[in-house]
């Protein structure tokens, strides 16, 4: 099995650094990730010496890729939560959501959500638009992820993320096998420097990107929805989201829909492990006792809906809330929510 790291970079052409792992079904060797390390650090000041060094993004621009990761690794989590401790074939044939993001008060943007089985098929996509600082700032950011499911568990194949704002543009791209990542692919390539706290080898097996994979996680015995700690890799960062129970609240439909209108409060807490600065804001976001999520249980689909999304912030509080959510089961009945 081979583990590829690849860079791409505007001004020179593309490399990639293959690190052997004892097997398919072993981690990789500690050794083999120093030497792809070492390789890239010297590639890295050689290339800073022939090109001027860029500009690092803003706070704000900071602040909504991590608000972007992890609401989308909690909405597409608890859309599938349910779903991986039944067969295929119990899970919704579709759900399609939409979302409103609302940054400190003011409505910044969106984000839509929809997800399809067939067979033992899934894909999973996402799509966010923000706009900002009276459209100053505009960020638009596409995901998606697909897999099969076996014996009552996803196995996912690839994950692909795209990102555009105004002032630039990237992607990430990783495929698995048997849980393991065997691709890792971002643009534009940025190096991990000695201000980063290094990936181990075990940051890189037994770990799931931030959509499909998560539905590995929650194959476990049914307990409640909030007791759940989500290991994830987003192609940059290896980070947990731990979950615990904060009570429950009573949600507000604008026209019936016959599901129960209970739903569970989450406190969410960001513990960052590795491919990460420990500056002020990550110790700020690893403090921050605030994040919360609101579960909707939607019995008759056999799935939890997010119906609200809470992360305080430096700047402001950003919150992701449920506007609609339509639902085909597998017994192609349809259920609409309309909060």
């Amino acid at each position: 099995m081979y583990v590829k790291f690849c860079t791409n970079n505007e001004r020179r052409a593309r490399e990639t650094v293959a690190i052997e792992a004892r097997s398919a079904f072993h981690p990789l060797r500690q050794s083999s990730v120093i030497r792809m390390l070492t390789h890239l650090r010297k590639k890295t000041q050689k290339t800073q010496n022939q090109n001027p060094r860029r500009t690092r993004p803003g706070v704000f621009k900071r602040m909504i890729n991590f608000f972007y990761r992890t609401c989308v690794a909690l909405t597409l989590y608890f859309f599938t939560s349910i779903a991986a401790c039944v067969q295929a074939a119990d899970w919704p044939s579709e759900v399609v959501a939409s979302y409103d993001i609302s940054f400190a008060g003011f409505s910044v943007g969106s984000f839509d959500f929809r997800s399809t089985v067939n067979e033992h098929h899934y894909v999973l996509a996402g799509e966010a638009n923000i706009s900002a600082v009276f459209g100053a700032f505009e960020w638009r950011g596409l995901t998606r992820s697909d897999g099969v499911i076996i014996e009552k568990k996803p196995d996912p194949k690839s994950y692909a993320f795209d990102y555009q704002s105004s002032s630039n543009n990237g992607s990430v791209r990783l495929d698995f096998m048997m849980g393991h990542i065997i691709r890792s692919d971002i643009s534009p390539y940025q190096p991990y420097t000695n201000q980063y706290v290094p990936l181990l080898s075990q940051h890189m097996r037994d770990v799931y990107d931030p959509v499909s994979a998560i539905m590995a996680l929650t194959r476990s015995t049914p307990g409640h929805p909030c007791k759940r700690r989500i290991p994830i890799f987003d192609g940059r960062q290896r980070f947990d989201l731990v979950l615990s129970p904060m009570g429950t609240t009573q949600i507000s439909e604008a026209r019936p829909s016959g599901q129960p209108e209970d739903a569970y409060i989450c406190k969410v807490m960001y513990v960052p492990l590795g491919g990460y600065i420990p500056n002020s804001q990550t110790q700020y976001m690893q403090n921050n006792s605030g994040m919360r999520i609101v579960l909707r249980k939607v019995p008759s689909a056999n799935i939890y809906i997010p119906y609200q999304i809470r992360i305080p912030t430096i700047a402001g509080e950003a919150l992701l809330s449920s506007r609609k959510v339509n639902i085909i089961t597998a017994k192609r009945q349809r259920i609409a929510l309309v909060h």
